[in-house]
């Protein structure tokens, strides 16, 4: 039997069968309901990959995010498990944060080894240099936080690094943006995204300075 075909299979039936979603997933029959047959297991379409943003990355429309992994206290053995199911499919994109507390760690573990099957995507902000949960958007902090996250993840370089939900203010002062330019530069990430909305989403599409939003 063709092992990864076979999980590749059983991931993508799981995921739109039982609505489940990537990382720790919480399913619940209604009272009284009575589950309904089981359909064959078919082989899946493909997954459709699209451009991301102005990168070169072609990415797979369903990605495997990771803040729940930590958040939920995910033991590593489900991770390698999930992120493991979730590879075979063939899902590309892995997204995580530094502040989804353990979850960097978890998928480093997990997936270090496979670096070259995805795309690996980080946020920055929210973690000051000496490691504590707290809001850091100045060079030294932008910079201490991929640092921490590569060791972390144990890889040399994401794909992709993005400003976690930061302030208009903070985005207009230019700083953050330039340390990321910087570690772009230096070959610490590939590309530099803006994870927010609104007005500070509008500035960073606007600014014309990021690849990704």
């Amino acid at each position: 039997m063709n092992m990864k075909g076979s999980n590749r299979r059983e991931f993508l039936h799981g995921i739109s069968s039982a609505g489940a979603f990537l990382g720790l997933s919480r399913m619940a029959w209604g009272f009284g309901q009575e589950p309904a047959q089981a359909a064959p297991v078919q082989d899946p379409p493909a997954i459709e990959h699209r451009r991301f943003g102005k990168t070169d990355m072609k990415v797979a429309i369903l990605g495997f995010g990771g803040a729940e992994l930590g958040y939920e206290g995910a033991e590593q053995a489900t991770v390698d498990r999930l992120l493991g199911a979730a590879l075979d499919a063939g899902l590309n994109v892995v997204d995580t944060a530094e502040c989804y507390l353990e979850s960097e760690t978890l998928i480093g573990a997990a997936a270090a080894h496979r670096r070259k099957d995805f795309y690996l995507f980080t946020k920055v902000g929210h973690i000051t240099p000496s490691g504590a949960r707290g809001s850091a958007w100045d060079k030294e902090g932008v910079t201490a936080s991929l640092e921490r996250s590569l060791k972390r993840l144990k890889t040399d370089a994401v794909d992709l690094t993005l400003l976690h939900s930061c302030s208009l203010e903070e985005l207009e002062k230019g700083e953050c943006i330039a340390a990321l330019e910087a570690l772009k530069k230096a070959g610490k990430t590939r590309y530099i995204g803006y994870s927010g909305d609104s007005k500070t989403a509008l500035y960073a599409i606007e600014s014309g300075r990021f690849d990704a939003l």
